[in-house]
């Protein structure tokens, strides 16, 4: 059943592909204004959701529900390409942390130029001592190089 699901999932990502390339409106401002306006001041535990209304609101057809762990194959399809460590984030950028132990879903939030946001207001880059460790990555849309 798992595998099932795992490949429709691959199907419909695929199957977006050639919409998604033709987003040709995405307004990064839009999307960091939704995400800040709409995060709260605590976790939720809804990162993935929070950060993909966000990019909906910003134009991008991101109707792919999937935890935060998977968005590193979900991002490419919508524009986003993965970018080395920078040393200034812009606005719209995003990280993905990795599945770890009792965080299977990993994480992803969305930097609004002042800070990293998710379903809440960050204090920093990692939200918990369990991703100290781990590498992640962040992801930057190609109408924002």
């Amino acid at each position: 059943m798992k595998k099932l699901i795992v490949m429709l999932s691959l199907i419909m990502m695929l199957s977006m592909t050639y919409y998604a390339y033709r987003v040709i409106n995405y307004d990064s401002s839009k999307t960091v204004e939704y995400i800040t306006l709409n995060s709260g001041r605590k976790s939720k535990g809804m990162c993935a959701y929070y950060v993909r209304k966000a990019l909906i609101a910003g134009g991008i057809p991101a109707y792919i529900k999937a935890p935060a762990c998977l968005y590193s194959k979900i991002l490419p399809l919508y524009g986003f390409k993965e970018i080395p460590h920078p040393s200034t984030y812009r606005e719209g950028d995003i990280v993905i942390f990795p599945s770890v132990k009792n965080h299977h879903h990993g994480h992803i939030a969305m930097w609004n130029g002042k800070q990293w946001v998710s379903d809440f207001k960050q204090e920093g880059i990692i939200v918990n001592p369990a991703y100290n460790k781990v590498d992640y990555q962040i992801w930057r849309n190609r109408f924002d190089y």
